[in-house]
Formats: C-alpha cells, sequence, structure tokens
C-alpha cells in the first residue's frame, strides 16, 4: 500500500507549535550524552546535575588517590628505646585487690619492693558491712542444717528401699509356697483320677 517515509518529528512539531525551543543540533558540551539528547528530548530531562557530576570525579579522584598515600606513609607505631620504669608510691595510687568482702584499705603492711611469703599480710580490709561476718555464720549452719536434713532423707530413702526388698522377698516366698500347694494339689487330682 504506502509507503512510510522517516521524516524529523522534531521539526514537525517545532512547526506545529512554536513555543516549544529547539534543540542545539550540535552539542554545547561534546558528549555523547547531549548528543543523544538532540535526537530524543525525554534524555536531557533524565540528565543527572552537574554537582553530581563533580562529586563523582572528586570521589573517584580520592578513591584513586588513598592507596598511593597509604603506600607512602610510613606504618610504624611504636618507639623502641632503653631506661629504667620506676613505679610511683603505692599509696598514692589506686590498686586492685582481689578480697572475698568489700571494703576499704585501713593500714598497709608491705611497700613496694618488699618481699612477702604465704600467709604475710598485706593490708588490714575495714569491711563496709559491721554484720557481714554474722551473716555467713548464719549462712553456713542453714547449709549444715539443710545438709543434715538431706542425709535423713537418705537414711529414710535406703530404710524404705530395704523393707520393699524384703516385703517382695517375703511375697515371692508366699507365691511359692502357694505354687507348691497347687502342684500338690494337682499332682493328688491326677493320682486320683489313675486310681
Amino acid at each position: 500500500m504506502g509507503q512510510v517515509i522517516a521524516k524529523d518529528s522534531s521539526s514537525d512539531i517545532q512547526k506545529s507549535n512554536p513555543s516549544i525551543p529547539r534543540l542545539p543540533a550540535v552539542p554545547s558540551r561534546g558528549s555523547i550524552l547531549l548528543d543523544r539528547a538532540s535526537e530524543f528530548p525525554a534524555l536531557r530531562l533524565v540528565q543527572p546535575p552537574r554537582r553530581s557530576r563533580q562529586l563523582a570525579s572528586v570521589l573517584l579522584f580520592c578513591v584513586i588517590l588513598l592507596p598511593v598515600g597509604l603506600a607512602l606513609i610510613p606504618w610504624q607505631q611504636s618507639v623502641s628505646g632503653m631506661g629504667k620504669v620506676i613505679a610511683l608510691d603505692p599509696t598514692e595510687r589506686p590498686q586492685t585487690i582481689e578480697a572475698p568482702t568489700s571494703g576499704r584499705i585501713t593500714q598497709w603492711w608491705v611497700v613496694e619492693g618488699s618481699k612477702v611469703k604465704l600467709g604475710d599480710k598485706l593490708v588490714e580490709v575495714l569491711d563496709n558491712d559491721p554484720n557481714y561476718l554474722q551473716r555467713l555464720r548464719d549462712q553456713r549452719q542453714a547449709i549444715a542444717t539443710k545438709l543434715r536434713a538431706y542425709e535423713e532423707k537418705i537414711d529414710l530413702t535406703q530404710l524404705q528401699i530395704k523393707l520393699l526388698e524384703q516385703a517382695r522377698d517375703l511375697s515371692v516366698n508366699s507365691y511359692k509356697a502357694q505354687l507348691e500347694v497347687a502342684e500338690e494339689k494337682v499332682r493328688q487330682a491326677d493320682q486320683n483320677l489313675r486310681s
């Protein structure tokens, strides 16, 4: 039938509506996207802003420059040297001491550098809770009472086991006797039948 002939649609639109601005034929920036924008006007609307492209360029430059900079920076983080270490007076600095109770140190029995043996007093600790020793005694007594109660419970359970074993033995003996009596009755009945 008829042939379709390709025409420049932008020029037809331009003629029909003169208020639409005409795109330049040669891109001003020389990029391929801008060349395509002259063919496709909607492509110009979706292009990233100029500042975004500049930011991307700066970030790319930093990413490329970072490994080069890191390779050139020296990485030694320590210093070697010789000398003598002198500690401060132990009473003038806080010290960590493990103790079974919390409290306040009232007196030091040793100084730094003193030789001590196992069992020597190091410090005197004043307990923050004056009733702590009494509470420990009460707890110990309560635990001892529980222990005695459990030992009595064990003894009672063992006694129950012995009684149950004796009852079992008596029941077994009783049933054996009943079985023997029944077997004797069967024998007698069998003899009666034969005679």
